[in-house]
């Protein structure tokens, strides 16, 4: 999510983070996590028992400066993922691509346009049925995410619809930087 930093007596920290076409990011470095933060990310992974810790705890970078900033600083402004996306050359995949390791998905609050959250593809798998992969047939798959969720969080591997929040809150779409299949 657009966390709200904690920096109340902290300055913001920015760092050089510009884009391909040098136009700057605004981020900045997160706090470390307080007791309450290690509290609710311990909740999360018991929570979510599927999920693999990938990373403990840490502070510095959200799930946007995973992506974006090589996990040195978090990203806040919706209008920066819009930035990065224009001037880095993403684009939504079409209906007949396949996401691939390393696109982006973005989560959407149902029925808005604000992002909720940012994860990488790290793995797209067949589903299989007895012994048979559905995919060959029908293109289902398994894909798993690379996500932190929030400043104060472990990075995480998960399934795409194994996320906090309830069935029907959220919709999702794919990013790709790779170009346009013709």
């Amino acid at each position: 999510m657009f966390e709200v930093p904690q920096l109340i007596g902290t300055p913001i920290r920015d760092i050089a983070l510009d884009t391909r076409t040098r136009v700057h990011i605004l981020n900045s470095q997160a706090a470390d996590p307080d007791y309450q933060s290690i509290r609710a990310d311990r909740r999360r992974l018991d929570t979510h028992r599927f999920w693999k810790p990938r990373k403990p705890i840490s502070g510095q970078y959200n799930c946007y400066g995973l992506i974006w900033a090589s996990r040195r600083t978090a990203i806040y402004e919706q209008s920066a993922i819009a930035t990065v996306f224009r001037e880095d050359g993403y684009r939504e995949l079409g209906p007949a691509e396949q996401p691939l390791w390393g696109d982006v998905v973005l989560y959407f609050l149902t029925g808005t346009k604000s992002i909720i959250h940012a994860g990488i593809v790290s793995e797209v798998l067949p589903l299989e049925v007895m012994g048979s992969a559905v995919s060959n047939v029908t293109g289902a798959s398994t894909i798993w995410i690379l996500s932190k969720w929030g400043d104060a969080s472990s990075e995480v591997l998960h399934q795409l619809q194994d996320v906090p929040w309830g069935t029907g809150e959220f919709t999702y779409l794919f990013w790709t930087d790779r170009p346009t299949i013709s």
